[in-house]
């Protein structure tokens, strides 16, 4: 089963870190990560799920086509984490160098940012290692189930044990440890900023 609800919760903590750092940083709006990315993760379950059930039905005959349902599906889910994760890195790096997306209908740039504290870069740090771990598994995924359900790479454990159970497990512990209601427990940037209900973000 894909880590559809690990995913879930990096695209829900990573709008709470954009509105304590500034929306005006932001290609889409907070809400929008988890509308668009979950809805795109759920969709790359349902894709992979049909596929495993049609392998599994015709495991004695041909499980070549429902394999190949199981291989969009996946292909489709690292894709969602990689757009993702451009989105993360722009996101941060013009949060470093001050630059906010321009406000609409004006030439001035919108800048809100609010100086990173020591927690919200400890759950951002927390955050890249969750989805750099859980990149990893989806890449091995997709490679495993391209070679073939009797290639070298499904039948070999130690692959398996390493880039994906570990993978998931070291997601799931770095957010336990580092969990983001201890860590992103101060008011968001735009709460306290007055220019919020003039700025219009795109």
């Amino acid at each position: 089963m894909a880590p559809t609800f690990m995913l879930a919760a990096n695209f829900i903590i990573f709008g709470r870190i954009i509105r304590k750092l500034g929306t005006s940083y932001s290609r889409i709006p907070p809400k929008w990560y988890s509308i668009i990315f979950i809805t795109s993760d759920v969709v790359s379950l349902i894709i992979q799920g049909t596929g495993g059930g049609l392998a599994s039905v015709h495991i004695k005959t041909n499980p070549t086509p429902g394999g190949h349902i199981m291989l969009g599906g996946i292909a489709f889910q690292l894709f969602i984490l990689i757009v993702y994760s451009c989105l993360a890195v722009e996101f941060f790096v013009r949060y470093s160098l001050k630059k906010p997306f321009r406000r609409s209908g004006s030439s001035e740039t919108l800048d809100l940012a609010k100086p990173i504290s020591k927690k919200v870069k400890i759950m951002s740090y927390a955050l890249a290692f969750s989805t750099t771990c859980l990149f990893i598994r989806s890449v091995y995924r997709l490679i495993e189930l391209s070679d073939g359900w009797k290639g070298r790479i499904i039948r070999t454990e130690i692959y398996f044990n390493v880039l994906d159970g570990a993978m998931v497990t070291l997601a799931i512990f770095s957010l336990n440890f580092i969990h983001p209601g201890f860590f992103l427990n101060e008011p968001d940037a735009d709460d306290a900023s007055p220019e919020k209900a003039n700025a219009v973000i795109y």
